[in-house]
């Protein structure tokens, strides 16, 4: 059985003004929504609910989650971090950017992208992330019962 700590994130986005918006960037990647920066070995394998994923230089699509399992320290000792989107989030399931050198692992969504995406000043824009920081060794039955909790989970 792994062993693993749950952090719940999450994050309001409102407008200061009528019309304010908010972008990611003007390419084919699109980066947008929630972001970790990991130290990453020269091996990692991403993973989502169907199995193992490749990065590719565009978004990917997403099932469920990503769960990042890499090496790390001078033994070399496994670990992990599973990002999980809330259904609720807009565009959910999101796609992904991933990289296996050196930079940040990003949950993407249809918006904001290249197409600015206009904030409310009245009523925040809310993502929720469930994430799973754990010892490399965790199964897919157990994200996928974290997964659950976290969607059945009240605010």
């Amino acid at each position: 059985m792994a062993n693993f700590r749950v952090v719940d994130i999450k994050i309001q986005l409102q407008g200061l003004f009528e019309g304010m918006t908010i972008g990611g960037s003007e390419d084919e990647k699109g980066y947008g929504g929630f972001s970790a920066r990991l130290q990453l070995s020269d091996i990692v394998v991403f993973k989502d609910s169907k199995g193992n994923v490749a990065p590719e230089n565009t978004p990917i699509p997403g099932n469920d989650w990503i769960n990042i399992i890499s090496k790390t320290g001078e033994r070399n000792k496994p670990y992990g971090l599973a990002i999980i989107p809330s259904s609720d989030n807009p565009g959910y399931p999101n796609t992904w950017i991933l990289r296996s050198k050196a930079s940040m692992q990003n949950a993407v969504y249809p918006f904001p992208g290249a197409v600015p995406a206009t904030l409310s000043n009245k009523t925040p824009l809310v993502l929720k992330y469930r994430l799973v920081v754990h010892d490399g060794l965790i199964d897919k039955a157990a994200l996928v019962e974290l997964q659950q909790n976290y969607f059945n989970k009240s605010d």
